[in-house]
């Protein structure tokens, strides 16, 4: 799906677009974006309170859902395939809760295909 491609257009909030330009890494089939700005972006709180995305790849676009990554070996291949194709490697740290209720730094996305309620 990604191809080369290194940035694509998320749109969140179905019933009130807004959309952003992000960088995007694939791991196998999966598709990840990160919030280099933090989780007070706003694309990232309208994405915490509604799941369903689409994504703008040229002029396919397709309705995915997000999930939020907490598994340490699920960051470690992004942190790995972030590296491979953009030459950045943050810390595992930036993506990771210090707490049960806080939000990550920097808040790590799985997006899948759409579910038949998204």
């Amino acid at each position: 799906m990604l191809g080369a491609r290194k940035v694509v257009e998320v749109e969140v909030r179905p019933g009130n677009p807004y959309s952003i330009n992000l960088l995007c890494v694939a791991v196998a089939e999966r598709v990840y974006i990160a919030s280099g700005s933090g989780p007070a972006a706003t694309w990232v709180r309208a994405l915490m309170r509604e799941r369903a995305v689409r994504l703008r790849i040229d002029d396919q676009i397709y309705r995915l859902h997000a999930t939020l990554v907490t598994d340490p070996a699920e960051i470690d291949a992004y942190i790995d395939a972030l590296d491979a194709k953009y030459g950045m490697r943050p810390p595992r740290s930036d993506f990771m809760r210090e707490g049960a209720l806080a939000s990550p730094p920097s808040p790590l996305f799985r997006l899948t295909r759409a579910r038949k309620n998204d």
